[in-house]
């Protein structure tokens, strides 16, 4: 059967363009950001008021961790997920917002939380789109604080306090429909328990009701994402819409994750019925490049992404063409690129015997068409002329279903690429003229593995550059992290980011 995914994001990129898109967000969106999922969150809101308890009214010896957790267990399994908040919430009624802060925040302030793209993704929508959410976290409102230099995270944030004053961003601002939470406490409008939950559906005019219906009316267009379709409050939400008949124009789309054909079939019949559309993707970082579809249009096979142009202007605003063939900048970039292999090397504990290099592109605009080339390179300095003579022939395209090569898919999708010897073809759309022009001056190639990180940055969090790290081992440095694997390719990553944003803006911003 066709996938209808263009289908559908075609429908919510009209209505983008027509102002009648709501992007719709839940706590998975949180949950890359050290967030909890909603068991954990209950459990450990359980696990802070024994403690407490416990601790404050029984001998210290008494009080060890395998007991509490015991009485976690056992009392989480009687009351029911959706009853410990409720029973946290009568328990210790003063305590509350404060327990709920340190399990959701785990001691970060403010300025600690990880903001992720996809948040940056998001708040580049509130051009022309409204952004909801039942998180309680101010990751979004974060992200749009980037977007706008000089303002304050809590300008962004809605329902503000009582007497609050209003801020010229009025129309930007992110909605909390069940309130929101500081990590000192301090809290407004929160539903969290199953009575006040319970209340909701049966109270049509609550605040948080009246919101969903605005959300809803008339011809927008919803997009659902971080809800799990199993998730009991996301049912209660999808039970509200049905009995007022709001899911019933079709214009609600629901971004997934896929698991077996069949029963993405069936899941999609099922959620069709009840007004539903399910928009698949193979895995949750495909969804920034799924909201750059949103807001851009999806180019058709063979054309340019609609942001390409965007993306060169933005590179050639912050590093001109005259800097990037300039002598100080071809060595400012050589440098900084070593660099960063030495500190990798150290930080990895990478073996001598592996080789690794690194290289830079970045995209270049002739006026009728854009492609990414290669600008710097660890291995070796070049001069400005030679800089220019390597531009030109490692040039990369980037039309839809003809990126070339891991760079120009990590570039197009927006998501690292990473292939070891044998497990994939590292020079896609290559003919073969350029396999053999992209050969080293030695006569071969001089790696055997391949990790492409993508650069986002401008306003609308758009790629940008992509740093390419290559090792001459079958089986590289980074596929051998083991149990520390997403901590320790985090950390990678950040490093290698951090290295091509200074050679982006750093030096620029130096040199004027």
């Amino acid at each position: 059967m066709k996938d209808p995914r263009s289908g559908y994001v075609a429908s919510l990129h009209a209505a983008y363009r027509k102002g009648k898109l709501n992007v719709f967000v839940g706590a998975g969106i949180s949950q890359g950001s050290g967030f909890p999922g909603w068991e954990a969150m209950n459990k450990a809101l359980l696990q802070g008021y024994l403690a407490s308890a416990i601790g404050s009214a029984t001998p210290a010896a008494l009080v060890a961790t395998p007991y509490i957790g015991s009485t976690v267990d056992a009392l989480y399994s009687v009351l029911g997920r959706d009853s410990v908040a409720d029973f946290v919430r009568h328990a210790a009624p003063q305590n509350f917002d404060a327990l709920l802060a340190a399990v959701l925040y785990q001691g970060r302030q403010i300025g600690d939380l990880p903001v992720g793209s996809v948040h940056y993704q998001i708040s580049a929508l509130t051009e022309k789109a409204r952004v909801w959410t039942l998180n309680f976290d101010p990751l979004l409102e974060l992200a749009m604080a980037r977007r706008f230099p000089g303002s304050q995270w809590t300008d962004f944030r809605s329902p503000g306090k009582v007497g609050g004053t209003k801020t010229k961003f009025v129309k930007k601002k992110i909605e909390h429909l069940h309130g929101w939470i500081d990590p000192d406490g301090n809290a407004n409008q929160l539903v969290l328990t199953e009575s006040q939950y319970i209340e909701l559906t049966a109270r049509p005019s609550a605040a948080a009701n009246s919101k969903l219906v605005r959300m809803l009316a008339g011809d927008n267009v919803t997009l659902i994402m971080g809800m799990s379709l199993a998730d009991q409050n996301f049912r209660r939400v999808l039970y509200f819409l049905n009995k007022y008949g709001l899911s019933s124009t079709k214009n609600i789309f629901v971004v997934t994750v896929r698991q077996q054909p069949v029963v993405d079939h069936y899941l999609d019949m099922h959620w069709m019925q009840r007004g539903l559309r399910l928009l698949f993707l193979k895995n949750y970082e495909e969804i920034p490049g799924l909201l750059r579809d949103v807001q851009w249009g999806e180019p058709r096979p063979g054309r340019l992404p609609a942001w390409a142009h965007a993306s060169a202007k933005w590179r050639e605003r912050e590093v001109p063409q005259r800097l990037i063939f300039n002598d100080n900048w071809q060595t400012l970039v050589h440098l900084s690129l070593d660099a960063l292999c030495q500190q990798i090397r150290e930080m990895f504990a990478v073996p001598q015997e592996e080789h690794i290099n690194a290289s830079l592109f970045v995209p270049f605009s002739d006026g009728s068409s854009v492609d990414i080339r290669m600008v710097g390179y660890s291995g070796g300095q070049s001069t400005a002329n030679e800089a220019k003579k390597q531009a030109r022939h490692r040039r990369l395209q980037i039309k839809k279903g003809r990126e070339q090569g891991i760079a120009g898919v990590s570039f197009v999708s927006g998501t690292v690429r990473a292939v070891s010897y044998g497990e994939g073809d590292v020079d896609i759309n290559f003919p073969a003229s350029m396999r053999t022009q992209w050969v080293s001056r030695k006569g071969y190639r001089d790696w055997r593995s391949i990790l492409s990180i993508p650069i986002i940055d401008t306003p609308y969090w758009l790629p940008v550059a992509v740093l390419n790290l290559t090792s001459s081992m079958a089986d590289p440095f980074w596929s051998r992290f083991g149990k520390k694997q997403d901590l320790l390719e985090a950390e990678l990553h950040a490093i290698i980011r951090r290295t091509a944003a200074f050679c982006l803006t750093g030096f620029a911003a130096v040199s004027s």
